[in-house]
C-alpha cells in the first residue's frame, strides 16, 4: 500500500482512522477489476476501510497515477514502486502479508496494524502435466528446493521484493486449496460478480 511522498497520510493507522470517518473520500488504484490487489481492496473495505477503487489496464499505469495525484494511495507490488520509493517520490504505508519483508525492515506488515486482516497471499508454483511419474515429481521438487536455496536465486527473487519460501510438492495442493476457498469467501462477501 503506497502513497505519494507528501500525502498528508503519513502511516497505515493515520489511513485507518481517517477511512472509517470518510467513507468514500480516498481514492486507491490497481491494475484492474478482478486483479488480486482488487481483492485486497475489497478485503480492507470489509475492515472498515471504505474507498473508491481506481481500476487500471496493469500496473504500469499506477506510478504515474500515484505521483499525477489521480488516486491517494496504490495496492500493487513492491517491485513497482520500489525505484519511487528510492527517490523519494513514494512512501509505503505497509505491506498486505502476515509478516514484514525482510528487505523493508521498517515497513510494518498490515497484520501488525490490522489483526483482523485475512486475505489470502499471492504465490508462484511449478506444475507439470496430470500423471506425471512421482520419482519425477520428487526429483523436480528437490531440485527446484536446492536451486531456491543458492544465494544467487535468492538474490534474484529478493532483487524482485518477494520472499522466498519452499513447499514440498506434497503441499502445494493444500496451499491452493487454502488459497481458492480464501479467495471465494472473499468473492462471496463482496457479492463481486465475473466480468464478460
Amino acid at each position: 500500500m503506497a502513497v505519494k511522498a507528501d500525502h498528508p497520510l503519513r502511516t497505515f493507522n493515520a489511513l485507518i482512522e481517517f477511512t472509517r470517518q470518510n467513507p468514500g473520500k480516498l481514492t486507491y488504484g490497481t491494475a484492474g477489476i478482478q486483479s488480486y490487489y482488487y481483492l485486497i481492496g475489497e478485503a480492507l473495505r470489509r475492515e472498515g476501510l471504505d474507498m473508491l477503487h481506481v481500476p487500471y489496464k496493469g500496473t504500469a499505469p499506477l506510478v504515474p497515477a500515484l505521483l499525477g495525484r489521480e488516486i491517494d494511495l496504490a495496492l500493487t507490488t513492491v517491485n513497482s514502486v520500489a525505484p519511487q520509493v528510492a527517490a523519494g517520490g513514494i512512501r509505503i504505508l505497509a505491506v498486505m502479508q502476515p509478516q514484514r519483508y525482510a528487505q523493508l525492515p521498517d515497513i510494518p506488515a498490515i497484520k501488525e496494524l490490522l489483526p483482523s486482516f485475512d486475505a489470502p497471499l499471492s504465490w508462484f508454483g511449478f506444475f507439470g502435466p496430470p500423471g506425471m511419474p512421482a520419482p519425477v515429481i520428487d526429483k523436480l521438487n528437490a531440485t527446484i528446493g536446492e536451486a531456491l536455496q543458492s544465494a544467487l536465486i535468492r538474490d534474484k527473487i529478493t532483487g524482485l521484493d518477494l520472499n522466498v519460501f519452499a513447499t514440498l510438492a506434497n503441499e502445494l495442493r493444500s496451499l491452493i486449496l487454502e488459497s481458492t476457498q480464501a479467495f471465494e469467501q472473499l468473492i462471496k462477501s463482496a457479492n463481486i460478480k465475473p466480468i464478460d
